[in-house]
């Protein structure tokens, strides 16, 4: 039953929003009558009504259980890829700071403006595996060379190849046990954008135009311990030799670590992922958002949500 209610978080969560867009409509249509002050007013209240929603309400009651099940699968997918592919990569990493994605067309979009990704099966934020592969991607061509990362990930085209490494969804498992963070997994956060006015439609022409309108939002809470698996098929990369090689020249491998046979192709697959995660992804990483490291041993991990106080008032 604790399994089950984990897995449908997304039904109380939706019949909760469900009856907060009712009342928010209700109390505005009565008592205004002008289009844009109903506007603006059903803004403003479902937003505050919304981040009180995910980040006080019912749904954190949800969250460690969820935590649970996302780990316990992901320990079946590593099964599966070992079995499928022949070696595995399993990684856990903690959330530096906040981290965004999905901001286009995740959850919440149409509420906040900026979305989060949230799988509703689980009632979890997490970081697609395309996301993640294109990210290690991008790194493994700017450090070892476009052909190299193609060996490792696949190519696209006529002669293209198959990819040797997959990649399971990144999803939270837990905490970071003594962190100076509470275990929230979603948070409140704010973006002020400057240089777009919204009444005239446009990016402004002129500091002196500027219009700081602040965006509340929600974004994944700093601690969070995230998990990622890839399967590693040593007998699909063409010139692993070489690849090897140049991990060598850019010391991602040692020369000592180059001769371990496919344990090095591990040891590389596993440094490219934790490259890519320590220096940001995704949305915002160039203000600080989605910075991911490694989790180190002796560092535990708990399941205990906590909540947060949400100030009524303002917005």
């Amino acid at each position: 039953m604790k399994a089950w209610k984990a897995m449908t978080a997304g039904g109380p969560l939706l019949k909760s929003l469900s009856d907060s867009i009712d009342q928010t409509l209700t109390e505005c249509t009565t008592k205004l009558h002008g289009k844009e002050d109903i506007a603006s007013c059903i803004e403003k209240r479902l937003s505050r009504r919304t981040t009180e929603l995910v980040l006080s309400g019912g749904w954190r009651r949800f969250l460690g259980g969820s935590l649970e099940i996302a780990d316990r699968i992901l320990s079946d997918v590593s099964t599966a890829y070992e079995r499928i592919y022949g070696h595995v990569v399993d990684l856990r990493f903690k959330l530096i700071d906040r981290g965004l994605v999905g901001t286009g067309s995740g959850l919440f979009a149409s509420i906040f403006e900026v979305g989060l990704e949230v799988d509703w099966m689980f009632g979890l934020p997490y970081y697609p595996a395309s996301s993640v592969k294109g990210a290690v991607r991008s790194a493994a061509e700017e450090l070892l060379g476009a052909d190299a990362a193609d060996r490792l990930f696949g190519s696209s085209g006529s002669e293209g190849s198959v990819a040797a490494v997959a990649f399971s969804d990144a999803y939270p498992v837990g905490c970071l046990k003594g962190s100076r963070h509470p275990c929230l997994i979603v948070t409140g956060d704010v973006v002020t954008p400057h240089y777009f006015r919204p009444d005239w439609g446009r990016v402004v022409d002129s500091e002196l135009d500027a219009r700081p309108t602040p965006i509340q939002h929600l974004a994944i809470a700093p601690g969070t311990v995230f998990r990622v698996v890839m399967g590693l098929d040593t007998a699909r990369i063409r010139g692993a030799s070489e690849v090897v090689g140049r991990a060598v020249k850019r010391k991602l491998l040692s020369s000592e670590e180059a001769g371990l046979g496919d344990t090095a192709l591990l040891l590389l697959v596993a440094r490219l992922v934790a490259a890519t995660l320590a220096s940001g992804f995704a949305a915002r990483s160039g203000k600080g958002y989605n910075v991911l490291l490694p989790l180190l041993e002796g560092e535990g991990l708990h399941r205990t949500i906590v909540s947060l106080k949400v100030r009524r008032g303002g917005r």
